[in-house]
């Protein structure tokens, strides 16, 4: 049996581990006070708006507590409705992540909040091309540019033209060429498929094995298309 430490006293309490201290210590007025001092109201929006330590790019507020990072906004939310389930996320429902006010936050899943952030328009905020541009660079994959002259032409690095191309980024546009040959010269013929996940990517037809690819990835049979 392990022995007592000597040099403690002898009502010391065990100390929690960080995680669940964190928890118990949100439910305090101590807690409600901290985060009170970190906060100032807009006026015009009425979003409580963290003043301490802020994400640079995405500004959502947080602090330390025993070597654990604790954002603002779950922690204004724990400290006045309790503990957050597993698996849940505070969603912002002024669109603010500085804000913290009680009236502003609400529980949801991962899948709720990204369905809301497309919903209101800003999936793609920080996308420099539009989706005009986007449906015009498939054209022209289509047609058998390549991706270095076009990322030229559009100020855009080979990775975002990349990305159009296989489906990993703008996915979810539809558009851009028909689903079917495209009528060009060139000695593989490309095409505009949608796939079983609803994206769409441009895909080549290796005529030497008889499917359709896109990279590295066969997609279907010359014959199924």
């Amino acid at each position: 049996m392990r022995k007592a430490n000597p040099c403690l006293p002898s009502n010391h309490k065990p100390r929690l581990p960080a995680r669940e201290d964190n928890a118990a210590w949100l439910q305090t007025e101590e807690a409600r006070e901290f985060l009170s001092a970190h906060t100032c109201r807009d006026q015009k929006t009425g979003c409580l708006l963290w003043t301490g330590k802020k994400q640079r790019r995405f500004p959502y507020g947080y602090f330390y507590r025993r070597t654990r990072i604790i954002y603002a906004h779950r922690a204004a939310y724990a400290a006045h409705h309790g503990p957050i389930a597993k698996g849940l996320v505070v969603c912002h429902t002024c669109d603010n992540p500085s804000c913290v006010a009680i009236e502003h936050l609400k529980l949801g899943t991962q899948q709720d909040n990204l369905a809301d952030m497309w919903s209101k328009g800003r999936g793609r905020w920080r996308s420099r091309l539009s989706s005009e541009q986007v449906v015009d660079i498939r054209r022209r994959l289509v047609a058998g540019e390549t991706v270095p002259s076009i990322a030229r032409e559009a100020g855009v690095s080979r990775g975002a033209i990349q990305g159009i191309k296989t489906g990993r980024t703008w996915g979810h546009l539809q558009g851009g060429v028909p689903l079917a040959y495209s009528q060009h010269t060139q000695k593989r013929p490309r095409m505009l498929v949608e796939t079983k996940k609803g994206k769409f990517i441009i895909v080549e037809l290796d005529q030497s094995r008889g499917v359709w690819t896109s990279d590295m990835i066969p997609l279907l049979h010359a014959d199924e298309e």
